[in-house]
């Protein structure tokens, strides 16, 4: 249960990221460095099974909705350090992204 509502917390941290402080997401994003896995577990954060989610025989996930019209959630993640950390409450699978600031945003964010 804590966990489920600690990930619900980080879904809508990023929420309101994308509205009212595009400027922190912008920032943070140019210091993200690597790349997607195509693990799928950022997908699964909150539902086990995003209806738009598939995988191919060797398990690398894809968005149906991936060229279309993700959400911002899904289009930046992650954005910060904290949305990683949030993802592998649910993977084991190392994510492909990591960040070049060692800084922690400010609590509120």
């Amino acid at each position: 249960m804590a966990k489920r509502l600690v990930l619900w917390a980080g879904v809508l941290r990023r929420f309101f990221l994308h509205v009212f402080d595009k400027k922190y997401v912008k920032r943070s994003i140019a210091t993200r460095r690597g790349s997607c896995q195509r693990c799928g577990a950022c997908c699964r954060l909150v539902v086990k099974s995003c209806p738009s989610l598939s995988f191919d025989a060797q398990g690398k996930s894809a968005c149906a909705l991936y060229s279309r019209a993700r959400m911002p959630n899904c289009r930046n993640f992650p954005i910060d350090r904290r949305d990683i950390r949030d993802r592998d409450l649910v993977s084991e699978i190392p994510c492909g992204f990591s960040f070049d600031n060692n800084e922690e945003a400010p609590s509120w964010k």
